[in-house]
């Protein structure tokens, strides 16, 4: 039975370390709304003290002027202004208590809430930065993979091989047509990329009906990306910190922005730059529908972002 308790307790430590942002977030924000709703009772409360502070001192002022008071016997009693002052004194020291017993309760349920929400703000700050080294040293090591691999095998079959080209002979039409209308093809050698847009690259996204531009006409949609790929590199050298995220661009284009793409994208910081400019990938004529959308045979296109790596530690002004 006590080892049945032991994990039921363990399990529940476990739960509650690892929902401990989300924990202290909720906590936090119903501390700050209770605090909320008990200042307004206490706000009650204090008018009262106030009120009845008021009328103190207003009847200490009318006897100070008088020079007299009553006692319990309604017999006059002198009444100077030394004893004014002691008698405020009390009234004041009376109604600062009065305050803090109204308000106090508010003030600590705000202050916890408060401590709860930084809390749960450095737990998850903490577990960002552990996230992004993680991803920085992976990013590091496929580096490292891509260089060793184009040292021993050359770039061309290094490419060809992170992509998976093959060389296969490719009818394509020619744009003429023949004697009996029939279109006019004739068979190439080209490289074919042989998996899914998924396995080619992480950021590779089709640009298609329903982003930001697009329009049934290649040609339209060729000069949209190139304008967008100049903007953004011009964003890039303009701004302070010279970094642009990934999902800053896939949200201009359109395209849903993903995990990846909020600690990815591009620098000029030295150390992390690849290539210092931005690259949509539009002319990479590896990809076969990049030939056809750049000759104008077809709208859309297969965007390879030619991003730098892990650039969320390149925020500082330089």
């Amino acid at each position: 039975m006590l080892e049945v308790f032991n994990k039921i307790g363990d399990g529940v430590v476990s739960t509650v370390k690892e929902h401990s942002p989300e924990i202290c977030l909720g906590l936090g924000i119903a501390c700050t709304l209770a605090g909320t709703v008990v200042a307004c009772k206490g706000t009650i409360k204090a008018r009262k003290v106030v009120d009845e502070a008021r009328e103190d001192i207003e009847t200490i002022e009318k006897s100070e002027e008088e020079g007299s008071t009553y006692d319990d016997a309604n017999a006059p009693v002198p009444y100077s202004h030394k004893d004014a002052v002691n008698d405020k004194a009390i009234i004041l020291s009376k109604a600062g208590l009065g305050l803090v017993k109204a308000y106090g309760p508010a003030v600590i349920l705000t202050a916890t809430g408060i401590a709860l929400l930084i809390s749960g703000h450095k737990i998850l700050r903490k577990r960002n930065i552990a996230l992004v080294a993680a991803y920085q040293s992976i990013s590091e090591a496929y580096k490292r993979y891509q260089s060793k691999a184009a040292d021993k095998l050359g770039e061309t079959v290094a490419r060809n091989l992170k992509y998976n080209l093959e060389e296969k002979e490719v009818e394509t039409e020619t744009g003429k047509k023949n004697k009996d209308g029939t279109p006019k093809t004739k068979t190439e050698k080209l490289l074919v990329m042989g998996n899914p847009v998924d396995e080619m690259s992480p950021y590779c996204r089709i640009y298609d009906d329903g982003c930001t531009g697009w329009d049934n006409n290649a040609a339209y949609n060729l000069a949209y990306l190139k304008g967008r790929q100049s903007w953004w590199n011009d964003v890039l050298k303009a701004r302070p910190n010279h970094t642009v995220f990934l999902n800053e661009v896939y949200k201009d284009l359109g395209i849903p922005e993903t995990e990846a793409g909020q600690v990815v994208g591009w620098t000029l910081k030295p150390g992390v730059m690849k290539d210092g400019y931005i690259d949509f990938g539009i002319f990479n004529m590896a990809y076969t529908p990049n030939r056809d959308f750049v000759n104008g045979y077809q709208p859309v296109c297969l965007l390879d972002f030619n991003v730098d790596g892990v650039v969320i530690g390149c925020l500082e002004d330089k």
